[in-house]
């Protein structure tokens, strides 16, 4: 009875995805794959009114061409365009929240990320995002926020690179007041078995204890 919003993110096939939303929407969830000019803003309501949720799964510039009629060329302008395309369905003054899969300028990324394109040019301003009360991402294993405390990632459930050692993973709890106030709760996530990097040569860490265990060993 949880209402769910998936989208689609540059590792994942669109089509495939977002194939049975319209049967899976019958249970409250919803699959959103590529940016198309029919979809729709998901509504929940709370005891203030509705809140509008715009997915916006990543897409590259060709398909925003494509499929909205834009003359993209940039991720920066694909994302503008597909912002600009479903933030139109959303009634003024109504509270209204991003859920995007973008490289946002200012995060940090991590080893185990597909870079999204060659370079910075993949990378979108925070300013896209101007107008929504808070803006979940995804794409940036480190919880982190870009821009402001309202525009945030919330990370990888999972450590998928050494450099992701010292990364506390976590959820965001998040709720919004009347007029659209974020409170944030972080609920850090602690794994099975973690991973730690550990130097040195492999009599000292077998001497240690570190070789053996169920964590990853870097040894040098």
């Amino acid at each position: 009875g949880v209402p769910v919003l998936v989208i689609a993110g540059n590792h994942d096939s669109p089509e495939r995805l977002g194939f049975g939303d319209r049967v899976l929407a019958r249970q409250n969830i919803r699959m959103v794959g590529q940016v198309a000019a029919q979809v729709e803003p998901v509504v929940l309501a709370d005891e203030a009114g509705p809140v509008y949720f715009c997915p916006l799964p990543y897409v590259e510039p060709a398909i925003v061409r494509e499929r909205l009629g834009v003359d993209a060329h940039s991720h920066e302008q694909a994302l503008q365009a597909a912002v600009a395309q479903i933030g139109g369905k959303v009634p003024p003054g109504a509270r209204r929240v991003a859920v995007a899969h973008a490289f946002v300028a200012g995060g940090a990324g991590s080893e185990s990320e597909r870079p999204l394109a060659v370079g910075a040019v993949a990378a979108v301003p925070p300013a896209v995002f101007n107008g929504f009360h808070y803006v979940a991402l995804g794409h940036l294993h480190r919880p982190q926020p870009v821009g402001g405390e309202n525009i945030r990632y919330a990370g990888s459930l999972l450590k998928y690179s050494f450099d992701e050692a010292g990364h506390q993973k976590a959820v965001n709890l998040v709720e919004l007041d009347k007029d659209g106030r974020v409170r944030l709760e972080a609920i850090a996530l602690t794994p099975r078995r973690d991973v730690r990097c550990v130097t040195g040569y492999l009599e000292e860490l077998l001497a240690r204890g570190h070789v053996g265990h169920s964590s990853c060993n870097l040894m040098g």
